[in-house]
């Protein structure tokens, strides 16, 4: 059977959540997920992702109200590209009407269909395809560090540790357009998607990811309360928020839906 499981929590610093996430499910193979994460250093961080959210829920709540296997790649592109940007102009809109500065949030969006992942992202919330064996990030944070590190200028290690890791290079709602990331997987049996805010990867690189993949291969319930509690144990320095789509291919889906813990 196939399930999603998703927490969020504020960490053990900051005063609010400005992460949030909705995810819903259409039929037996069918489901989308959206994290968001509104920028730290952003007065209205909060704002922004929560409006992403909104946006971004209410056009795919249209878009995919049909069958959804009458939906061709290109419709489901177009789709999830189309809400991203959408969200983008209406989030830059707000800022400019009442004048209250830019405000931005990052975005990563995934659609399943049957053994399909479709996936665009604007900033550092990440998404993984992982199994028992092996773990992929198939999302490239838009990040400073993320540019220094592809140029060779710092390494794997220096990257992890940089105290520039948080600037980002690209988000939703900071400027009048934007250029989204998308990717299209073909998932195999056996498995999961992670999505995730920063708040969970500056604490755990991918071993350790796998790692806790591995521990709970039978329990993947308890998965994310254990990567988001543990998150906070190292320090919780910022909020955490983990989704997992679990046992994907062939497999019905649990209906649930989540937001905004603030």
């Amino acid at each position: 059977m196939l399930d999603i499981y998703a927490k969020s929590d504020v960490g053990r610093v900051r005063s609010s959540n400005q992460d949030c996430y909705s995810f819903k499910v259409l039929d037996d193979e069918f489901a989308w997920v959206v994290v968001c994460d509104g920028m730290g250093g952003t007065k209205f961080g909060g704002l922004a992702s929560s409006m992403a959210k909104e946006i971004i829920t209410d056009s795919f709540v249209k878009e995919f109200s049909n069958n959804s296997f009458n939906f061709n790649d290109e419709y489901i592109k177009d789709a999830i590209v189309g809400a991203l940007v959408n969200a983008n102009k209406k989030i830059f809109d707000r800022s400019c009407e009442k004048q209250i500065g830019k405000m931005g949030t990052t975005v990563v969006a995934g659609v399943v269909v049957g053994s399909v992942l479709h996936v665009a992202h604007i900033g550092d919330s990440r998404a993984y395809v992982v199994s028992e064996n092996y773990i992929k990030q198939i999302t490239e944070d838009h990040s400073v560090v993320q540019e220094m590190l592809k140029y060779g200028k710092i390494t794997s290690s220096q990257a992890r540790s940089s105290l520039q890791k948080n600037i980002l290079t690209r988000a939703l709602g900071i400027e009048s357009s934007v250029e989204v990331d998308y990717s299209k997987i073909l998932l195999s049996l056996g498995e999961d998607v992670l999505l995730c805010t920063d708040g969970l990867t500056n604490y755990f690189d991918e071993k350790a990811l796998l790692d806790y993949f591995r521990n709970y291969k039978t329990k993947k319930q308890d998965l994310v309360c254990a990567l988001v509690n543990d998150a906070n144990s190292k320090g919780g320095s910022d909020n955490i928020t983990a989704i997992l789509i679990s046992d994907i291919k062939g497999n019905k889906i649990s209906t649930e839906s989540g937001g905004s813990s603030n």
